[in-house]
């Protein structure tokens, strides 16, 4: 008998022990979740007390990944740069299931605004008006357009005058790391301009060896894409790829913008099953600074004019089967222009850079760095704004891994079904 009670105990023993590491090992980190609204007080930790100033919205999540919730309408003035951060932040108009209609508007007609981002950023679930031109720089980080992003301006209504850069701007480049990365994934949204690398002139950067990366899906709208730079100089680079699985573009779709002699890269460019090449390129009389271009899909220059078709290394088109009768019939694609033309079925992920199988290029994730402490702006801008004393978050509680817990329930479960048929056995005998 007493050997029976000491097992027991011993059983017991262990379903506390099942038991008890649930409530002693640690949850994960939680993601800062940060507010911001117009003329905001508050330290930004609930709706009901905003930060009032988007710099300050960054500087409050630091280094972390983090969320940026906008509620109501927020004013952007002249140049807004981030500071340089490690964590992909996300900046969204809904959160946790509740719609805070965020809005982002310019304020200022005369100037062109430039926000200027220091690390890897999603823009989703808001809506951007436009008085004039805007110019979003991804300052060689990837920069995502997620699910929602609305653009409109009522001064240009069927393509809002936004332009995404994807490298630096201007000739300001004498401090930028030119190996790094860019990556611009497109899910929605309108835009008049998107040049992957570097928006430049002739005395800009012309050895960048880093990799453009640009993805297009859904309905995204964009007049001009360029996939690499767009200046004057000659450029070398290492890889480029424009992945086309949806989406409009006006004008043209082309690997550089350059009246120079050319680049040395290699350069592919995908069209998926998604993308529908009849709902493109049917733009009339279109111009670029004063020359004619090419209206559709190239594998070099947009530029008539341009007349090397190897400007790059390899300037490959890898086409899905499905639509290769669509893309033969049409006379939308300078097939000159490609050293190669391969059918491919693609199976990477929007968002990831990369594509699967074959000779692909392998694309990595963008370097992030410090951001270029000075910055020429194309157009004249008002005087950058100062970041407001940064001020630290309260952290969403963190509820812990669920999975862990239902382990540990059931252990303790079977634990003490074992202990119940041995006590019922040695009672019997």
């Amino acid at each position: 008998m007493k050997r029976t009670k000491l097992f027991a105990i011993l059983l017991a023993c262990l379903m506390v022990i099942a038991i008890v590491p649930v409530a002693v090992v640690p949850a994960s980190a939680a993601e800062k979740v940060v507010y911001l609204a117009e003329d905001g007080e508050g330290d930004g930790s609930t709706p009901e007390k905003p930060l009032g100033d988007l710099l300050s919205a960054f500087a409050a999540i630091g280094d972390s990944d983090g969320t940026i919730v906008l509620v109501g309408e927020l004013a952007l003035f002249g140049e807004q740069r981030v500071e340089p951060h490690a964590g992909h932040i996300t900046i969204t108009g809904k959160y946790n299931g509740k719609d805070y209609e965020g809005a982002l508007y310019a304020a200022d007609t005369s100037t062109s605004g430039h926000w200027i981002m220091g690390g890897d950023v999603t823009l989703e679930n808001m809506t951007v008006t436009l008085a004039g031109t805007w110019v979003i720089r991804a300052n060689y980080h990837h920069l995502t357009f997620g699910e929602g992003f609305i653009s409109k301006s009522d001064a240009h209504p069927n393509w809002p005058q936004l332009y995404v850069v994807g490298g630096e701007n201007g000739a300001d480049n004498a401090t930028v790391d030119t190996t790094q990365d860019v990556h611009l994934t497109f899910k929605s949204g309108i835009f008049y301009e998107v040049i992957v690398g570097p928006r430049n002139g002739n005395s800009a950067t012309t050895e960048y060896s880093g990799n453009c990366v640009v993805e297009v899906t859904n309905d995204v709208k964009i007049w001009k894409l360029f996939g690499m730079a767009r200046g004057t100089a000659n450029h070398n680079y290492a890889t480029g790829l424009m992945v086309l699985d949806g989406g409009e573009i006006g004008c043209f779709a082309g690997a550089h913008d350059s009246k120079a002699t050319g680049c040395l890269g290699d350069y592919t460019i995908v069209l998926t099953k998604n993308f529908d090449i009849s709902k493109s390129f049917d733009a009339q009389g279109v111009r670029v600074d004063g020359a004619s271009v090419y209206q559709g899909i190239s594998g070099v220059s947009v530029f008539d004019g341009f007349e090397s078709a190897t400007t790059y290394a390899n300037a490959k088109l890898l086409i899905d089967p499905s639509i290769k009768a669509a893309v033969d019939a049409t006379d939308k694609i300078n097939l000159d222009s490609f050293t190669s033309i391969e059918e491919y079925t693609y199976k990477g992920t929007i968002g990831s850079g990369t594509l699967e199988g074959g000779s692909a290029p392998v694309v990595t994730e963008p370097v992030v760095t410090e951001a270029p402490t000075t910055t020429v702006a194309p157009v004249a801008t008002e005087p950058v704004v100062t970041t407001a004393a940064p001020t630290q978050a309260e952290p969403t509680p963190s509820t812990g891994d669920g999975s862990v817990v239902l382990f540990a329930i059931s252990a303790a479960c079977l634990v003490a079904v074992a202990a119940m048929v041995f006590l019922k056995k040695r009672v019997a005998e």
